[in-house]
């Protein structure tokens, strides 16, 4: 008969243990160590043998190669190693202790017979590598109560099963752990059942296998860890199961694996496993392989949150796929207090934070630095056809200081073009966003294929630079899609540069019908892009939209292209343009324009204002288009316009356009220098107005002329037929090889010089064609002084002027002030021998 054993008996028998224990003799192995069954390992040659304690000493290292008996408290200061064979074992029924710097190494098998004490302290480590992986072996985390500092190490290289989790209660259970090295690769994820929550005091490495934290059984909604590397070939499942949020904390992030594998932080599968992310890290994220922080497999509509919060730098490179929230309807705030950076040498194929819905995103960082890769897309989608619906959120992108492209790369902002829809072939139009992108100090690319598109839908965007924005090469896209009817704005704090090698490269602002604003705070300087349509910088490219454009500082072009207004068809181009140059305008090479359109018949109204020009070499056309509205481009300029031809390739003309096919340019110029009108150099094209509309010319100062092919009004024979009033506030002087024409072609000609009219050269025209309302009059209330060259009323051998007679007063205000002096060249009155009319000159001068 079995008898029951009573309360009385087990008092004694646990008496019986702890008399023993406590007074157990204590062995410690010798200084050098050696095996555990060699007798030159212990002192006196005695093997330990039942129910002593032993001690490890510091700079030890004994290898268990027996089978042991049974010891009491065994203290491991120095290093113990148990070997991996059938024939070993390490059987303690007291208290472990692992000192401060000691470590113990299980590649065999280790009981802990009783439940006693498993204590780590400072930097001690335990390897778990048993030689069966049975669950017997892991008795020293079912029977020890662990004690573990937070500088300890606990290394797992294997495990029973993966159903276990190693904070069950029948393992470590309710105690905490400090640093722990899982390469424990099992067939499955090894579930954790929510119960990693603030247990992991130091730093989580994952070196083999997946830690599913929670797959739904422990229903968890809280996880703090500190470092987190996940590297060799592990990985990290953090949630999936019932849809609930998910609020992480961790340290410095690693995520430096060679799985095939994707590692989620919420992973929904058939709708389950996703819901409101919230992951604070102090410290660094590094990602160097394929993530997604919320993942919804189906396409349904399913919600879901991202806040992301980093006190450090986020790194991305490697990865295949990088995605904060996948597939899911919601909203992602990313806040990183230091670097936000894509690098390489290998580039991620994909980097996204929203692909689809409604979500607004929220983005900050301290600086951005985009070395690489072709699919950066931080809201919306990149390639067709399309499975979900297209992002349509509000979108701030804040960089606290510089933004910097330096490699090949394609990157969006926004993309969120029309798209066709897969699963019920329908075509969706392009989503309406609203795009806000700050950049606190400097955005710079400089790699010439680096793609940059602020944003490709239909919204409004704002691109804000504190300080300088420089392109030495690269596209820049601030709104790419033709259907966006949103204001852009793009606004430089100080200096715009553009300067690239690449003739493909280019800067454009607008490519929709909306509204843009272009604004720079210092100087715009064009030093070099190509001159072909779609290079160079633009304000609107191919759209409709009205541009208003103002440089504070200076305009300096070299080289390249410029236009603020481009249009290609005759349904684009049609926008308003209000241009300002505060400061100096000065071309040296390359191509101006203000509005470029040679296909549509209704371009925008123009206006130009500028500090002063100074011309040297290139093409300067402020209006290349037409309007049939009757309209008037004011073209003001506060100082001096100097043109200087260097070669006769240059041209510089403000109305540019009489006509598009049979549809006449109606429209009107009113050109005004508050300073001097300078043209001079060689043979070059100067045309203020080839326009049918009236031309006022006022300027200021002195008008003077010593080179160029100058007209006011256009050529004779374009039939433009527009009236000229000039009002000249100094002295009008022509000279060297200049021709020019104060009225080129038909229309009224009337002129005011306030001082003197001097010729030394060249040949001065008042009139090309005659005019066809009145007579054509040139007044001059100072002196006049020819010494060479030819000044002609009307110049013209192939139409008759007998309609008008022209009349050219000298010292009209009859001040007698001014005289009349002739020493050399020609005054020709009417160069037709089959005109009928008398032309006039009155001279009032007192000589």
């Amino acid at each position: 008969m079995i008898k029951k054993i009573t309360h009385t008996v087990i008092l004694i028998l646990l008496f019986v243990i702890c008399f023993t224990q406590n007074n157990a003799q204590t062995i410690t192995a010798n200084g050098a160590g050696g095996s555990w069954g060699a007798l030159g390992t212990w002192p006196g040659g005695m093997i330990p043998p039942l129910d002593t304690n032993v001690v490890i000493p510091l700079g030890a290292t004994v290898n268990v190669n027996i089978n042991t008996e049974f010891i009491n408290d065994l203290t491991v200061n120095g290093t113990l190693i148990i070997d991996n064979a059938a024939s070993v074992s390490l059987n303690v029924k007291g208290n472990i202790t692992i000192g401060p710097s000691g470590s113990i190494v299980n590649n065999g098998r280790l009981d802990l017979l009783l439940p006693a004490n498993f204590q780590m302290l400072g930097n001690a480590s335990y390897t778990h590598n048993p030689r069966a992986n049975i669950a017997s072996e892991e008795s020293v985390f079912e029977n020890g109560t662990e004690m573990f500092s937070a500088t300890s190490t606990l290394i797992i290289n294997k495990w029973s099963t993966t159903a276990l989790p190693l904070f069950d209660v029948t393992r470590i259970g309710p105690n905490n752990i400090g640093n722990l090295i899982v390469n424990f690769n099992g067939v499955s994820p090894w579930e954790q059942n929510g119960l990693f929550q603030s247990k992991v005091l130091g730093k989580l490495t994952v070196n083999a296998g997946t830690l599913r934290m929670d797959d739904g059984t422990g229903s968890s909604t809280l996880l703090t860890l500190q470092d987190v590397d996940v590297v060799g070939s592990g990985n990290i499942i953090f949630q999936e199961g019932a849809n609930r949020p998910l609020n992480l904390t961790t340290g410095n992030f690693l995520f430096n694996s060679t799985t095939t594998d994707t590692m989620f932080i919420m992973n929904g599968k058939l709708g389950a496993g996703i819901g409101a992310l919230t992951w604070n890290v102090n410290g660094n994220v590094d990602i160097r392989n394929s993530f997604f922080a919320v993942y919804n497999v189906d396409s349904l509509q399913r919600n879901a949150s991202a806040t992301i919060n980093i006190s450090g730098n986020l790194s991305l490179s490697r990865a295949i796929r990088f995605d904060i929230l996948k597939q899911v309807n919601g909203s992602c705030s990313i806040a990183i207090g230091g670097d936000f950076t894509i690098g390489g040498p290998v580039f991620p194929l994909s980097v996204r934070f929203i692909d689809s819905f409604t979500g607004a995103l929220t983005f900050s960082a301290n600086n951005v630095y985009i070395q690489g890769g072709n699919g950066n897309t931080f809201m919306g989608g990149t390639a067709a056809p399309w499975v979900f619906t297209h992002p349509k959120g509000l979108v701030n992108f804040n960089v606290n200081q510089d933004f910097i492209i330096s490699g090949t790369s394609t990157t969006y902002i926004v993309n969120s073009p029309s798209y066709y829809h897969a699963p019920t072939l329908v075509q969706f139009p392009a989503k309406v966003n609203k795009t806000r992108i700050t950049v606190g100090r400097d955005f710079i690319t400089s790699a010439n294929l680096a793609d940059f598109k602020a944003a490709n839908d239909s919204g409004a965007v704002t691109f804000l630079v504190g300080r300088k924005l420089t392109m030495t090469g690269g596209y820049f896209d601030a709104q790419l899609n033709p259907n966006s009817a949103g204001i852009d704005s793009v606004i430089v704090g100080e200096n715009f540069t553009f300067n690239s090698s690449l003739a493909s490269n280019y800067f454009k602002a607008h490519a929709g019908s909306g509204a843009t604003v272009f604004r720079v705070g210092g100087n715009f300087d064009l030093i070099n892009s190509g001159v072909l349509s779609g290079q160079g910088v633009y304000g609107n490219y191919s759209g409709n939209g009205n541009v208003e454009f103002h440089v504070t500082g200076n305009f300096t072009q070299n080289n390249g292209l410029f236009a603020g207004i481009f249009g290609l068809s005759p349904s684009s181009g049609n926008g308003a343009l209000n241009y300002t140059v505060t400061n100096a305008f000065v071309q040296n090479g390359g191509y101006h324009y203000g509005i470029n359109n040679s296909s549509s018949t209704n371009s925008g109204i123009p206006t130009f204002q500028f500090g002063s020009i100074d011309f040297n070499n290139g093409i300067f056309e402020a209006y290349k288009a037409i309007n049939i509205l009757y309209t008037t481009n004011n073209f003001t300029v506060g100082g001096n316009v100097d043109v200087n031809f260097a070669s006769a390739a240059n041209t510089f003309q403000i109305n540019s356009v009489p006509l598009i096919s049979s549809n006449v340019n109606t429209i009107a110029l009113n050109f005004n220098v508050a300073g001097d009108l300078i043209i001079g150099g060689t043979t070059g094209t100067f045309i203020s107005s080839k326009g049918f509309g009236n031309e006022l010319v006022n300027i200021t100062g002195n008008l003077a002329i010593s080179g160029g092919n100058n007209s006011f009004n256009f050529l004779p024979g374009n039939q433009t037929n527009h009236n000229v009033v000039m009002n000249i506030g100094g002295n009008f002087t022509h000279g060297s090889s200049a021709t020019t024409y104060l009225s080129g072609d038909e229309g009224d000609y009337t002129g005011t010089i306030n001082g003197d009219l001097t010729i030394t050269g060249g040949t001065l025209n008042l009139k090309g064609y005659p005019p066809v309302l009145k007579q054509p009059e040139l007044n001059v209330d100072g002196g006049f002084t020819m010494s060479s060259g030819a000044f002609y009323f009307y110049n013209n051998l192939s139409r008759p002027n007998n309609v008008f007679e022209a009349k050219v007063s000298i010292n009209k205000n009859d001040d007698f002030v001014g005289d009349f002096a002739h020493t050399g060249g020609t005054i020709n009155m009417n160069n037709n021998v089959n005109s009928t009319k008398w032309d006039t000159l009155e001279i009032n001068s007192p000589l």
